[in-house]
C-alpha cells in the first residue's frame, strides 16, 4: 500500500481524502474560496462537483509543489507540459466551480508545506521559488481563461451535432492557453466531443505558416502587421512605454506580455527559437527616423535573450532575437531586465 491508503487505514477512513494527509488542505481551500465545507461526495452524489474541485485541487497542488521542489518546473514540453496542464485545470476548476478569485491556487502552496514539510524538508527548502513559479503560471492562465471558457460556450452553443470542431479547440489552444486535453474535458462536461483529427490538422497548418514566415525573413527580422497589433490591443496589451531609452540606465526592468513568431503569438518560447518579445516598457532604441536599433541582452529567470534587432509596430516595440541554447523557456508574465550593449543617441 502506499502512503494514502495506509493512512487511511490507520484512520479507519473510507477514503484517502478523509484523513489529515488531506483535510487541512480542504479547510484551507474553503476558507480562500468561501466554497461549502468539504463532504466527500463522489459520481452523481456530488452534484455540483464541488467535492470532486476540492479533490482535483488537493491533488494538483501537492504534484506541482514537490515536482517543483525537484527542480521541474510547468513548460511546453514533455513532463513540463504535463505540470502546465495540472496546474490550468486545477485553477480552471477552482475559479469556475468554487468562484475563487486569482492567486488562490499559489496560497495553497503553504498548506501543502504544514501537512509535509517536516518529513519533505525540501519542500520547506524551496517554499519561496515554489509559490513564485505557481504565482506566474497562475497569472499568465487567469489572464486568458475567462474569455476562453467564454469562447468555448459559444463555439459549444454553435456546434451542428456533438462534436466540437477541430478549428475551435485550437483557437482555444492557440490564443487562449487551453490543452486539447482540458477543452475535451470541458466538452464531456456539456455531453460533447472534440474532432481531435481537425485539431492536429490545424496545428501542422499553423506551424507550416509560421515556418514560412520565418523563410521569408532572410535576415531574420519579424514584422508585426496591423492584425498582429490588433490582438495585442484587444488583449489588452498597452503600448511599449520606450522613454527611457533616452535616459542611460544599465539594468531597466520590465515584463514580457507578448511572444511573437511573425504569423503567431506564443505562450513560451524556447531555446534556439527566433521570435519578438513585446514589454511593457523598455530601454532599448528601435530603428526609425534614420536612427539604427539598439542591440543588446535582456535577462531573467528563463536565461539570457540575444536581442540582436528591434523594431516599432504600431506603438509596441517589438525585440527581435532568440533565447541562448544554454538557458531555459521565456514565458509570458516573465519578469525581465534590458541590458542594452549599443546606445547609440
Amino acid at each position: 500500500m502506499g502512503f494514502e491508503r495506509l493512512t487511511f487505514v490507520l484512520q479507519n477512513k473510507m477514503s484517502n481524502y478523509d484523513t489529515d494527509v488531506f483535510m487541512p488542505i480542504f479547510d484551507d481551500i474553503q476558507k480562500a474560496t468561501g466554497a461549502r465545507p468539504y463532504s466527500g461526495k463522489v459520481g452523481v452524489e456530488d452534484v455540483d462537483r464541488v467535492d470532486m474541485t476540492y479533490r482535483v485541487v488537493a491533488d494538483h497542488i501537492r504534484t506541482l509543489s514537490f515536482a517543483i521542489a525537484d527542480g521541474s518546473r510547468p513548460g511546453n514540453e514533455g513532463r513540463e507540459y504535463v505540470l502546465r496542464r495540472i496546474l490550468r485545470r486545477a485553477v480552471r476548476y477552482g475559479k469556475e466551480i468554487l468562484k475563487a478569485e486569482e492567486g488562490f491556487f499559489n496560497g495553497l502552496v503553504s498548506s501543502v508545506i504544514r501537512v509535509m514539510g517536516d518529513t519533505f524538508t525540501e519542500l520547506k527548502e524551496h517554499e519561496k521559488k515554489i509559490t513564485e513559479i505557481i504565482k506566474e503560471e497562475e497569472a499568465s492562465f487567469c489572464k486568458t481563461l475567462a474569455k476562453g471558457i467564454e469562447k468555448f460556450q459559444k463555439a459549444g452553443q454553435a456546434v451542428q451535432g456533438n462534436t466540437l470542431s477541430g478549428e475551435d479547440a485550437f483557437v482555444l489552444w492557440d490564443t487562449f492557453g487551453f490543452p486539447l486535453d482540458l477543452t475535451q474535458l470541458m466538452a464531456e462536461e456539456r455531453g460533447l466531443l472534440v474532432d481531435v483529427d481537425g485539431f492536429n490538422k490545424a496545428m501542422e497548418e499553423a506551424r507550416e505558416r509560421s515556418r514560412s514566415a520565418q523563410n521569408k525573413q532572410a535576415d531574420g527580422s519579424i514584422v508585426m502587421d496591423a492584425d498582429a497589433t490588433s490582438k495585442l490591443h484587444k488583449a489588452g496589451v498597452l503600448a511599449t512605454d520606450d522613454s527611457f531609452k533616452y535616459t542611460w540606465v544599465k539594468d531597466h526592468e520590465s515584463e514580457v506580455k507578448a511572444i511573437y513568431t511573425g504569423s503567431a503569438f506564443l505562450e513560451s518560447s524556447a531555446a534556439g527559437d527566433n521570435v519578438g518579445l513585446v514589454l511593457t516598457s523598455s530601454s532599448f532604441y528601435a530603428e526609425q527616423g534614420g536612427q539604427i536599433f539598439d542591440t543588446g541582452l535582456i535577462e531573467g529567470s528563463f536565461g539570457t535573450f540575444n536581442g540582436c534587432n528591434v523594431q516599432i509596430f504600431g506603438g509596441f516595440v517589438l525585440h527581435i532575437g532568440y533565447l541562448s541554447k544554454e538557458t531555459g523557456i521565456v514565458s509570458v508574465g516573465d519578469k525581465a531586465i534590458c541590458k542594452v550593449s549599443l546606445c547609440i543617441i
